[in-house]
């Protein structure tokens, strides 16, 4: 993905990637608050949901260009706005079009590339103001909705993210299936060419395995070796024996 087709609603949809469910509350297009105050938005308000954590809010301003940026740099009232409810406050963007020396003092810089986000510069905590009910009103009105600058496709990219995954799940799960018939397939194949004549149906074969196995001869065979080895043994030295005693009794009839 080049640098001029990276959009906003790119970066957007990987920051919710960057910003789990599981742990953040996210909205787009936040502003001040509802109504007649609702005048500056700040592009993405990320809440985190476990106690643990503080309940921290994460302020993001996207920028695609550096047009864009330049404009942001001219006119910081349009963030402090709402940055003043904000923990931490990042300026997220693709690879290449902020340099890290341009971000101002305290904030974190969030870099897109190949669709993720990298954090490249930790932002600093922020001294902020307790939220208000104008406030509150704006950030759940925003996170039921998508962003207002080409929502249609974040969504749409969103959807078709999510049934990508889907997709690949299942493509490994048959290909898993494949590979295992495959082997199933095989291992008969092999069971026949050794029974040869004698095959039967796989519902015998499978109730004369399964008999097998639980009688514990197989598990016995190596003992069961070893017993034959050493009878064999003590067989061969009892024939020895014999064959001497006969012969010391042909000696002993032919000696005056």
């Amino acid at each position: 993905m080049s640098g001029e087709s990276i959009t906003a609603s790119d970066v957007k949809l990987a920051l919710r990637d960057y910003y789990p469910a599981r742990e953040y509350a996210i909205a787009y297009e936040v502003a001040r608050g509802t109504g007649a105050v609702a005048r500056r938005h700040l592009d993405v308000v990320a809440m985190n949901l476990w106690p643990s954590r503080g309940h921290t809010i994460n302020g993001i301003e996207v920028k695609v260009s550096r047009s864009d940026w330049r404009r942001e740099k001219a006119d910081p009232s349009k963030a402090e706005e709402i940055a003043q409810f904000c923990d931490y406050f990042f300026v997220a963007a693709p690879m290449g079009v902020i340099p890290v020396e341009e971000i101002p003092e305290g904030w974190g810089h969030l870099e897109f590339h190949n669709g993720k986000i990298r954090q490249k510069k930790a932002a600093t905590k922020l001294t902020s103001k307790p939220v208000d009910r104008h406030f509150v009103a704006s950030f759940m009105r925003s996170s039921r909705r998508p962003d207002d600058d080409g929502g249609e496709a974040l969504e749409r990219k969103i959807t078709e993210k999510i049934q990508a995954r889907f997709d690949e799940r299942v493509k490994r799960e048959l290909e898993t299936r494949e590979r295992n018939s495959i082997g199933d397939a095989a291992e008969w194949r092999k069971l026949k060419a050794l029974l040869g004549e004698t095959w039967v149906p796989p519902e015998n074969v499978a109730a004369a395995l399964k008999m097998i196995y639980s009688s514990g001869v197989v598990d016995a065979y190596g003992s069961l070796k070893s017993l034959a080895g050493g009878m064999r043994g003590s067989l061969q030295r009892l024939e020895t024996a014999i064959a001497e005693f006969h012969k010391s009794q042909n000696v002993d009839k032919v000696t005056p």
